[in-house]
């Protein structure tokens, strides 16, 4: 036997062979498809144990309870389930795959596929997730499971978006509410939909991804079910919509319905969405406390992506509250944990961050390359918010160093993105920018104009910057007290650009030099 870890041991591979020819010299081939299917069974009960405990608001298949004398791995709390997953998942898509590839595959391989959904969710392993998914598809269409393929078109959806690859999540979705509506199964039909809306909110239909949230809270009703994810999910929707209340107070609900069935991931989701949501409301003591306990609440079951979101949520509220440095070192902490991730999206947040902190400390050169990568990256995924968000930040760079045309034109642009997908919160932003490019060029009638619109969202919406580059018109140019300024920050974040330097310059911002030279947009 070799160790491979605490409490772990393995055939040594001479041995596992020795025992293979003799099980296949002593077993019928039906004998040891039984073993393998026993096998599979006790996985599944143990990864749904786990499942339970590591994420029990996420719907799942019925695993099939084992006999008495077999008995699955239980866990004390979702780290120690976290951990089982982390030693075991690599064995149980070995598998999945495995049985899959026969000719008659057990239906544990499309249920036990479905079981490990939410641990990829957690990890992000997307290549292997759509692999083990696609993998389940196929033998339940072998079979001619319908439920089973409901659910793997359920996981690719989730797969899929996690690539980025937002049209294909959405066919996925689509099809999981077609198959669930076949044989009436209300609940997978409700979760699809949710998913569904979410997709749609990234792409910019945020009055169809209202519809679709309004139909699975609908769904659900006649269910009697109240789970939290489409309330949450219609908060952000509301959030980007600007009704910035009523999303904080959804946003509540569902924190409390996930805190009743303990479900540490969506504790963790939510108090980073109420954060956002505090920090435009100028509640940032409320914002800084909330992130970091989901900063927190994310470290201890191990999902990087959404420490990734945390420390995204902790370097905005530095920057909002004025706080340059300490933003750029939680920026720079996301960089680093979103190239570990290996998610486009948490790329793209990374970036606006950046962009962010580097604007509090008067770096506008620098803080516009980490808005134009910014905007690539949304425009490669179809993230209409993060483009719009993108193009604000260029705006606002351009106009602080002496480019109003230019920020006339990414503000202009940005601001017909928000009208079309209602993102009034960005819309009232754009106005903000627009007011300031005016001023720049000595425009004070555009300005005013411009700046009087903005302000009149800010006030329909509850929006409150504190230091935000969005709060209102100002003069353009740097006095001598700026330039002062400009020179402390420089000589203060040396080091920081040190580190940036050396561990982004060859990664993410080493994207901008395969660029060709920047353009204004048209």
């Amino acid at each position: 036997m070799e160790r491979t870890g605490q409490e772990r041991l393995r055939l040594h591979d001479l041995i596992w062979w020795y025992a293979r020819l003799l099980a296949d010299a002593e077993k019928t081939g039906a004998e040891r498809r039984e073993a393998r299917h026993r096998l599979l069974r006790w996985y599944a009960a143990s990864a749904d144990a786990a499942a339970r405990s590591l994420y029990p608001q996420i719907l799942r298949l019925d695993v099939e309870p084992l006999d008495e004398q077999a008995r699955p791995e239980t866990f004390e709390g979702p780290q120690q389930a976290a951990e089982w997953f982390d030693a075991e998942h690599l064995d149980l898509v070995k598998l999945i795959e495995k049985e899959a590839a026969g000719s008659e595959p057990c239906p544990v391989v499309w249920i036990l596929a479905d079981t490990l959904r939410g641990y990829f969710w957690l990890r992000r392993h997307a290549d292997t997730w759509v692999g083990v998914a696609g993998a389940a598809l196929r033998a339940a269409r072998e079979a001619g499971d319908v439920r089973g393929q409901a659910a793997a078109h359920q996981s690719l959806g989730l797969a899929t978006f996690t690539r980025g690859d937002l049209e294909l999540s959405r066919g996925h979705f689509e099809r999981a509410i077609e198959l669930a509506r076949r044989i009436g199964w209300g609940v997978c039909e409700s979760v699809a939909l949710s998913n569904l809306a979410g997709v749609s909110a990234d792409l910019g239909l945020l009055s169809q991804a209202a519809e679709y949230y309004d139909q699975s809270i609908t769904l659900d009703r006649s269910l009697q079910r109240t789970p939290h994810q489409p309330l949450q999910g219609l908060s952000e929707v509301l959030y980007g919509m600007g009704r910035l209340r009523e999303a904080e107070r959804l946003c509540r609900r569902a924190l409390a319905l996930s805190r009743k069935i303990s479900a540490p991931d969506s504790i963790a989701r939510i108090g980073t969405t109420l954060a956002l949501i505090s920090v435009d409301l100028g509640e940032l003591e409320t914002a800084h406390d909330l992130a970091t306990a989901s900063r927190k609440g994310f470290q201890d079951i191990g999902n990087l992506a959404g420490e990734a979101e945390a420390v995204c949520a902790l370097a905005m509220i530095a920057a909002e509250g004025g706080n340059g440095l300490a933003a750029l070192r939680s920026g720079l902490l996301a960089c680093r944990l979103s190239r570990k991730a290996n998610r486009p999206r948490l790329k793209l947040d990374a970036m606006l961050v950046m962009g962010h902190a580097r604007y509090q400390l008067a770096q506008y050169e620098r803080a516009y390359e980490h808005f134009r990568i910014a905007r690539r990256t949304a425009e490669e995924i179809g993230y209409l918010k993060g483009r719009t968000m993108a193009l604000l930040g260029l705006g606002v760079c351009a106009a602080r160093f002496g480019r109003p045309l230019e920020a006339l034109c990414h503000a202009g642009a940005a601001l017909a993105l928000a009208q079309e997908s209602q993102l009034r919160l960005l819309e009232g932003q754009a106005q903000s920018v627009i007011a300031l490019a005016h001023a720049s060029r000595g425009d004070l009638a555009g300005a005013g104009r411009a700046g009087r619109q903005a302000e009149a969202i800010h006030r329909a919406t509850g929006y409150r910057p504190v230091h935000s580059p969005y709060a209102g018109p100002v003069g353009g140019g740097l006095d001598a007290a700026e330039r002062s300024e400009v020179f402390r920050t420089w000589q203060a974040t040396a080091d920081l650009d040190a580190d940036l330097d050396a561990d982004l310059d060859a990664g993410l911002d080493a994207d901008a030099e395969a660029e060709p030279e920047r353009q204004p947009l048209a």
